[in-house]
């Protein structure tokens, strides 16, 4: 049983997958404005890196395995916020989808009304921030792409 006092914080995790062009998969969910990277919520006892998966699977019909964790980003609960609480965030390297993987892809659970595969550049301008900020994070070729990053409020802290 969880004591009245410990705090809690929302876990979520995102995947960045590309296909054979180098453009990234983003989605529109019905929920809110803006486009998202996969993934979504971790549930209760459940690791982030099984979260995305099964995430993934839920709203896409993709199976995807091989994940590697890319950034954490822990952020305190800002003004307007679409959940109002301190969140961390986990992304992973989803690397590049086969054609069978994205012919898979079907809309199944009416969370998501739109997929796109788009440049990473047009993908920064349509993300909401905090998944932009994370996204260019672990894609600017100037960091080294096989390190876990640490970010704070969505600043690179290393």
């Amino acid at each position: 049983m969880r004591r009245p006092h410990t705090p809690t914080k929302l876990v979520s995790a995102a995947a960045l997958f590309f296909n054979a062009a180098g453009e990234l998969l983003i989605v529109k969910p019905h929920y809110r404005k803006g486009w998202l990277l996969p993934g979504g919520v971790v549930e209760s006892n459940e690791a982030p890196l099984h979260g995305v998966i099964r995430e993934v699977k839920e709203e896409l019909n993709l199976e995807v395995s091989g994940l590697l964790l890319a950034a954490v980003d822990f952020s305190h609960e800002r003004p307007g916020d679409f959940f109002k609480t301190d969140k961390i965030s986990f992304l992973f390297r989803g690397g590049e989808l086969s054609d069978k993987q994205i012919e898979s892809i079907e809309l199944l659970d009416g969370e998501i009304l739109e997929y796109r595969f788009v440049s990473p550049e047009e993908a920064l301008t349509l993300l909401i921030e905090p998944h932009a900020i994370r996204a260019k994070t672990v894609i600017d070729p100037k960091l080294d792409q096989a390190a876990v990053h640490y970010l704070h409020n969505g600043e690179l802290v290393y």
